[in-house]
């Protein structure tokens, strides 16, 4: 079986030791996984190197064991290396970094295991992609994406928090069995490259056809530049010719002190990492593959056993310019201005809020002072119009008295009309002037608006016998 890695770092990274996808393989299992952990969480890439390592030991495909065998013990070795990062000593920086601890890190991830038989498995959670070519073949399968938009429509990640807390998901994990020919190609990449191939079926041959890590630069530099290829980290892996016996490892990766940051030191050959050499920052327990078993893996790339080329003197890398120091202290400067600001305006919006709702509170406290001085107003209104209806209460109280005397023969029907015809009056006499003068004239219904004509007075009826009845004084009804 044949396997060609490339991977390059983007340009934010500086240098190939911070890169954020990891590649892992164990021949003896015929085992390769990739991760790439996301640049917003907290350690990202030493996460993705964990996941890649720790299943490449024991490959599991069963989504509830995924979770048990692999994760936990990943979550557990993470935690581990975070508690031993000390804190920055900078203010401004400790703040950042304690943010970023309780994000906590994320990656996506797919692994593969390839028998001698040509049977595959596959495990896959987020925007990682693997392609199945088959020559004479004009479609490709592809897994777990079919499309474009389904890649991009895809937010799944294995993330230590989600872990941590009991509330990742194992069902966001895709899985497949396929077998593949000797004469098949798989194309294992993570999403930059994923995206790119979508977009241009023609790329993956154009990667192909990469042989050393210079063509390896062009390409991504040029594509960067014109857009058609994300500013991210870039991984590929292609695996060949799976039917056959042993491993045959191909790297293409960044030489020793390249960077972006600035000029690398003179390219020597003898300094081009080996395929023995693990590139990854995993500890020595969780390498990619045991020194025992470096026996079963040859390089294309390595000199001819006779050939033993002089050691190179050692020359250190040049430090960066001057002007690279300056621009990196003014961005830590603007960095820990930046910081001081959000604290300073966060201040000042507390007091801003502080003043609003004390002005919302001395509102709230002046109208419930009114409202009880109101309230104080109307009591003694309605004092006042009590009274008066008592004294109206009593002016009925006599003019009943008085029609009940009229219906008895008490009391005569003239000086009962009499009476009625001064009870307006009386009325008027005994009326409160206060209350009168107190009460608002806005009212339709206030006396002092809608005044109560006086009552007409009662005319006697005449009076009429009634055989019947055997009281004949009682005449009136």
């Amino acid at each position: 079986m044949d396997i060609k890695i490339i991977q390059l770092h983007k340009k934010a990274a500086g240098t190939f030791d911070n890169i954020e996808d990891k590649v892992h393989l164990n021949p003896d299992n015929r085992s390769v996984a990739i991760a790439d952990g996301a640049t917003q969480g907290y350690q990202s890439g030493f996460w993705a190197d964990l996941l890649a390592g720790e299943f490449i030991l024991e490959p599991v495909f069963n989504k509830e064991q995924f979770d048990s065998a692999i994760l936990q013990k990943c979550l557990t070795k993470f935690n581990s290396h975070a508690y031993s990062i000390p804190a920055p000593a900078n203010k401004a920086l400790a703040i950042l970094d304690l943010s970023k601890r309780k994000e906590g890190a994320s990656a996506t991830f797919l692994g593969i295991r390839i028998s001698g038989n040509g049977a595959c498995d596959v495990i896959a959670c987020g925007d990682c992609l693997l392609i199945r070519r088959t020559p004479g073949l004009q479609s490709n399968h592809l897994f777990p994406f079919a499309d474009l938009s389904s890649l991009n429509a895809n937010t799944a990640f294995i993330s230590s928090r989600l872990l941590g807390e009991n509330r990742w998901d194992p069902r966001i994990l895709h899985t497949e069995e396929l077998f593949v020919d000797d004469s098949d190609e798989l194309y294992v990449m993570t999403d930059a490259l994923a995206r790119m191939v979508f977009q241009d079926p023609g790329a993956l041959d154009r990667l192909n056809a990469l042989a050393d890590f210079q063509q390896l630069l062009d390409f991504a530099t040029r594509n960067w530049e014109n857009g058609r290829l994300d500013n991210d980290d870039l991984t590929l892996v292609r695996i060949t010719h799976v039917r056959e016996q042993g491993v045959k490892v191909q790297r293409i990766v960044p030489h020793t002190g390249f960077s972006f940051n600035f000029s690398p030191p003179a390219y020597s050959p003898s300094r081009e990492p080996s395929s023995q050499e693990p590139t990854s920052s995993m500890p020595s327990a969780a390498a990619p593959w045991p020194a025992s078993r470096t026996t079963n893996v040859a390089s294309p790339a390595a000199p001819p056993p006779s050939f033993t080329p002089p050691p190179p003197p050692f020359t250190p890398p040049s430090p960066p310019p001057p002007s690279d120091l300056g621009s990196l202290k003014a961005e830590l400067g603007d960095l820990k201005n930046y910081v001081l600001n959000t604290g300073a305006s966060s201040r000042a919006r507390n007091r801003q809020r502080f003043v609003t709702i004390a002005a919302i509170v001395g509102i709230l406290v002046v109208i419930q002072a009114f409202i009880l001085v109101s309230a104080g107003n109307t009591r003694s209104r309605l004092n006042k119009l009590e009274s008066w209806r008592d004294t109206a209460t009593r002016d009925v109280s006599r003019l009943s008295d008085s029609v009940y005397r009229i219906r008895n023969r008490r009391e005569s029907p003239a000086a009962a009309s009499t009476a009625v015809n001064r009870l307006p009056e009386a009325a008027a006499s005994n009326r409160p002037q206060d209350a009168a003068a107190s009460t608002p004239a806005h009212r339709s219904d206030s006396p002092a608006v809608k005044k109560t004509p006086p009552a007409a007075p009662l005319k006697p009826r005449p009076a009429k016998p009634n055989p019947d009845s055997p009281h004949p004084q009682s005449i009136i009804k």
